[in-house]
């Protein structure tokens, strides 16, 4: 999702001033995704070198009836080999702020160094990446979810939407945020594994689209992922942040 305004320009120029100076900059966008994305950005990005590419462009050509309803919906940026981010933020002003009304979306995204993105192994975190692919039978991502909710022995907490009127008949405690569009893709369980990424917990990201999702399995990356564990947080806990705020300025 790379879509107008003002980000939108800021991410083409930062990536075209990457160009120029001579780093290789790949740019896959989506043709449905991304069809908000001013051609003059377009423009911009090719002209300094950027290699930008469509995925399953409809205008070209007539496209196979099977690949129009098959997009990539990733959202990941790797830099140098060395340092990824994925979740659900796309490329627009909606995701430039911090959900404080109803033009600002809430979203989750992870920043990720180590083995998951190259060999090199930094810190102590154990973690995966699925990837699901825009092909016909490609279900990596909805046994993902599925062997995480079997695995469940005490709670599963899930961020995002969907039918509730099956969901509280069995007893799940559904609890809205209606501050502004809820676009977090968040599974933890048991407090232990979390999976955070651009996969809906529907058929279209599960059957359809092309996707990526990181498996986290440490428990205090856990935490912060889960806000009913940070809301339980103990006094030292929330001393230490009262002492940090005092700093934070000088960090």
């Amino acid at each position: 999702m790379y879509w107008q305004r003002d980000i939108a320009r800021r991410f083409a120029d930062t990536l075209a001033a990457a160009a120029k100076r001579g780093c290789r900059v790949r740019v896959l966008l989506d043709a449905v995704g991304a069809r908000q994305l001013s051609p003059d950005l377009v423009d911009e990005m090719s002209a300094t070198g950027c290699d930008v590419r469509w995925f399953r462009p409809i205008e070209d050509s007539i496209p196979k009836i099977g690949d129009i309803d098959h997009r990539t919906h990733r959202q990941i940026l790797v830099c140098n080999v060395e340092i990824a981010f994925t979740g659900g933020v796309g490329i627009a002003d909606e995701w430039g702020g911090n959900a404080r009304d109803e033009t600002e979306r809430r979203d989750t995204h992870l920043a990720i160094r180590g083995p998951a993105v190259d060999p090199t192994a930094v810190g102590s975190s154990t973690c995966s990446g699925i990837r699901g692919s825009a092909e016909t039978g490609a279900i990596e991502l909805w046994r993902l979810m599925l062997g995480l909710i079997s695995c469940a022995e005490h709670r599963i907490r899930i961020g995002g939407e969907s039918s509730h009127a099956s969901l509280l008949d069995a007893g799940i405690d559904i609890r809205t945020y209606d501050v502004s569009m809820m676009h977090a893709k968040v599974i933890t369980v048991d407090g232990a594994v979390a999976t955070v990424g651009s996969a809906n917990m529907n058929q279209r990201s599960t059957r359809f689209d092309e996707e990526a999702n990181v498996v986290i399995f440490d428990a205090d990356v856990v935490g912060v992922l889960d806000p009913a564990d940070w809301a339980e947080r103990d006094l030292m806990q929330r001393a230490a942040e009262k002492v940090t705020d005092v700093v934070s300025g000088w960090l």
